[in-house]
Order: C-alpha cells, then structure tokens, then sequence
C-alpha cells in the first residue's frame, strides 16, 4: 500500500469518529501538527444530470437527485445516463498548503434495477463548473477521469470513501475556490431496456450525517 493510501485510511478511521460533521476539526491541528478540515456539499451546486446517449445533457439541476447508472430505452433519445456532481467549498484552505489526504465520503441512499450486475463500479472524475450547475453538456470541464472507482454498489446506507487528495490539491494550487466532482457508470448503458441505477444522498439531505463530505487533512 502506498504511503498515500496509508495516510489516507488512517485520517479516514479517526475522522468517522467525528460524526456532528459540518465542519469537523475545521482548520483546528492535531497531534502531527496536520490541519484539519471537513466540509459538506454545496447543496445549489450538487445533483444529478441526466444525458441522451449521444452525450448531450437532456436536463441537469441541483434539484435533481444524484443518480448513477440509466434508465430505460427511450425512442426519441435512446437511453437515457444517470450521472451524479457535487460541489465542495475549499475556500478556507491556506494557499500554499499541502494536502496530505482527501477523502470524498459518499453515501447510496437506494437503487433501481441491478446496478451492481449493470455496471460492477462506478468511476469518479474531478471535474470544474463553478458557480453555475451544469445544465449543459458545454458547462463543465473534466480535468482528470477515473480517479477512484466505487465498486461498493449496495443499498447499505454506510459510508462510501473515494481518495480524492491529488485532486484537491490541483485544485488549490489552481486557486479554486471549489473541488468539484461527478460520478457516472463505468459503461454507457448496458442496453438491457431496463432502469439500472444507484440513488445517492446530496448537501439537501434532511439527515446531515449522511449528506456527502470532503475530509481534508492539509500541512502549512
């Protein structure tokens, strides 16, 4: 396992103990002399899009639940592809400072279909659309694809943590405000004419403890 990795699921152990969340440890030090942050999805810049399966966006809002995976075959558009985006607030990390890990904590709220026989994982991208959800296929950058997979597709309502620290820090040294993030099936659709796909939670999720995190532990 890779130094990295290591870091990683150490913070990860010791930041599930901080369940109250909204800004656990934020900006606060540790025994290491690390800094701590913890902060929840931007609910106005997270929720789902839904694309035709020629890659233009049919509709995208933040009012729309995070989905993953499709839906059935549609004659006007063909199928139609669930993907999931949500937003984070970086602003109060130090310029300059080193991420020493990043962890995206997801939670799968439900599913529809069989998405784990669909589409076995889903992949995460780091992505940038500022301030604006991206309600159209031109309004969003995709910096990196396939930096972490999730390949836990249940129903289970426990965390789902991604390693998402190089891509804070591109952000950070960028001078981005946001790390911003999609999630989408590994394949397109699997053509099967049936709904496969993951539900998950969003910044508007009554219950705070399973809304999505960015947990960040950073050195100055």
């Amino acid at each position: 396992m890779s130094s990295s990795l290591l870091r990683s699921a150490s913070f990860l152990a010791a930041s599930f103990a901080c369940l109250s969340l909204t800004a656990c440890g934020g900006g606060g030090g540790n025994n290491d002399g690390l800094q701590e942050l913890t902060v929840e999805s931007t609910a106005n810049l997270d929720g789902g899009t839904n694309f035709n399966n020629n890659g233009s966006v049919n509709t995208g809002s933040p009012g729309l639940a995070p989905l993953v995976g499709d839906q059935t075959f549609v004659a006007s558009g063909g199928t139609i592809l669930y993907n999931a985006f949500w937003s984070f607030d970086i602003s109060a990390l130090p310029a300059g400072a080193t991420i020493q890990s990043a962890i995206l904590r997801l939670h799968q709220a439900g599913t529809a279909g069989s998405p784990t026989a669909a589409f076995a994982l889903a992949r995460l991208d780091h992505v940038n659309y500022g301030t604006v959800f991206p309600a159209t296929s031109g309004a969003f950058n995709v910096i990196s694809t396939d930096i972490a997979q999730l390949t836990d597709l249940d129903t289970a309502n426990v965390p789902k943590p991604l390693e998402v620290t190089g891509a804070v820090q591109v952000d950070l040294d960028a001078g981005r405000p946001r790390s911003q993030f999609r999630l989408r099936p590994a394949i397109p659709t699997n053509n099967d004419a049936q709904a496969d796909f993951m539900v998950f939670t969003d910044g508007e999720t009554a219950n705070a403890s399973i809304r999505p995190m960015l947990i960040i532990t950073y050195s100055e």
